[in-house]
């Protein structure tokens, strides 16, 4: 399983300084504040949603170097960040404990294993998952979508990659360049999304194609999609 999720070339990547996000993403900051909860002040903030049974914990899945697990913190969550990379995570203690040690009793970083999480149903209010399940197979993303749907109570944030800048193929390839190199770039279009959450109880609350061209032609595509109970 470690094998087919790429950690050694994961680990070499983020050797090679790759995909170190110092700045959480605009698309999940609009997330947070549209769906969950939403900054009215220095220090006062009010819920967007009224969960069914409020954990106050959240997950940030594929964390990476963990800013977005650490911008979960700040928010007021018990935030949790995994990652197949343990060259990531070893990352991501250190951009803790050296710019936001203040959260740091609110922060808990591991690196993931296999498909199954290991946490109780329902510990999660919440999970982020940006640019994560698009780099890797289908049958792993729709096994973590499985686990996903056990472990959190309502809300899920995607961002995949989408078929638009693969020619329209919806499909899984082996990415050969340098940059993330070895590691696996899976295309989604509404059909392959469909497949990806049919067998959870999840459905599409909302959803959003953002497509960049330069010279007329796209050269970045992606899914926002947030996931509800």
């Amino acid at each position: 399983m470690t094998d087919r999720l790429k950690r050694l070339d994961w680990n070499e990547s983020y050797n090679r300084g790759e995909n170190f996000i110092f700045y959480p993403k605009e698309e999940v900051i609009k997330f947070i504040n549209r769906f969950v909860l939403k900054r009215s002040g220095v220090n006062s903030y009010f819920k967007q949603k009224d969960f069914k049974n409020t954990t106050n914990n959240s997950l940030d899945f594929g964390c990476g170097i963990g800013r977005q697990t650490i911008l979960c913190a700040e928010m007021g969550f018990e935030s949790y960040g995994i990652d197949v990379s343990t060259t990531a995570i070893d990352y991501g203690f250190g951009l803790l404990n050296s710019s936001y040690v203040q959260y740091r009793d609110k922060v808990h970083f591991a690196s993931v294993e296999g498909t199954d999480l290991e946490f109780e149903s329902g510990f999660f209010d919440f999970i982020i998952c940006d640019s994560v399940l698009d780099s890797m197979y289908f049958d792993l993303a729709k096994s973590f979508m499985k686990e996903f749907d056990r472990v959190t109570n309502q809300y899920v944030y995607l961002s995949l990659i989408s078929a638009s800048c693969n020619s329209g193929n919806a499909e899984d390839s082996l990415v050969e360049s340098i940059h993330e190199k070895n590691t696996i770039q899976s295309y989604y279009d509404l059909a392959r999304i469909n497949d990806l959450i049919k067998d959870t109880s999840f459905s599409i609350k909302w959803i959003n194609e953002v497509l960049e061209k330069r010279d007329n032609s796209i050269f970045n595509s992606r899914f926002n999609i947030v996931l509800s109970k």
